[in-house]
């Protein structure tokens, strides 16, 4: 009997075997990226027209800023001239109202006995200043004290501004003439001050050196407003 030779069965094939040639084939290419808008745009520029435009623009801008600062530097120059010139003219003008305008001549009675006045005011403002300087003790209240520091040194002051401005007043100075006329309104001021302090504290010794330089206050004004005196000190008339 024989035997009946049966071709050779292939072996089944395993699901791993199925997937490999599958897993071995080269990947599919992916598709490429779409470029976006802004790229387009970026690459669509003609930079070298831009740098060229950017130039053209900076070098107009320099242009002006240029022509801006001369203009700017010559104003400023012109308005530092016509200040230095007023500057110029006023110094002059007060230089002739600081100079006398009567070189060699003699003054006339009424200016020597406005200076006398002045100069006799000195000590009696003086006295006001020594009367109220005394009464600060240190019992004092703080608010009299303040009063007497402050009529003690106005008076002072007061004196010291009419002896200083005799001399001018004699030598026929504009300015100081008219400085002088101040100072003796300031002193009639000092002096009236003190005869409230005198009559707030009832203080005899207050009161006598405020009356006296009341007094002398008065007369000072009396002489430093007269016609005289001021057509003594007015300027010279230019020729």
């Amino acid at each position: 009997m024989h035997k009946t030779l049966s071709s050779p069965t292939t072996p089944a094939q395993r699901p791993e075997d199925a997937e490999a040639p599958s897993s071995s084939s080269p990947p599919e290419p992916s598709p490429a990226p779409r470029p976006s808008p802004v790229a387009k745009a970026v690459q669509s520029v003609d930079w070298a027209r831009a740098a060229e435009s950017l130039k053209k623009g900076s070098a107009r801008t320099g242009g002006l800023l240029k022509v801006l600062g001369a203009r700017t530097g010559a104003f400023l120059a012109a308005v530092g001239a016509r200040i230095a010139l007023h500057l110029k003219e006023s110094a002059v003008r007060v230089g002739r109202l600081l100079r006398g305008h009567r070189p060699g001549e003699h003054p006339p009675q009424d200016v020597r006995h406005a200076f006398a006045l002045m100069l006799a005011a000195v000590p009696a403002f003086g006295f006001l200043a020594y009367t109220g300087y005394t009464q600060l003790d240190p019992g004092v209240p703080g608010t009299v004290r303040t009063e007497m520091w402050t009529l003690t040194v106005t008076a002072g002051l007061a004196g010291l501004a009419l002896g200083a401005l005799a001399v001018p007043v004699r030598r026929a100075v504009p300015l100081l003439h008219r400085a002088a006329q101040v100072c003796a309104l300031a002193g009639m001021g000092v002096a009236l001050m003190g005869l409230h302090r005198a009559a707030q504290l009832a203080d005899t010794a207050i009161l006598v050196a405020s009356a006296v330089a009341a007094l002398f206050a008065v007369v000072a004004n009396v002489a430093l407003w007269s016609t005289s005196v001021r057509t003594w000190c007015r300027a010279a008339p230019q020729g």
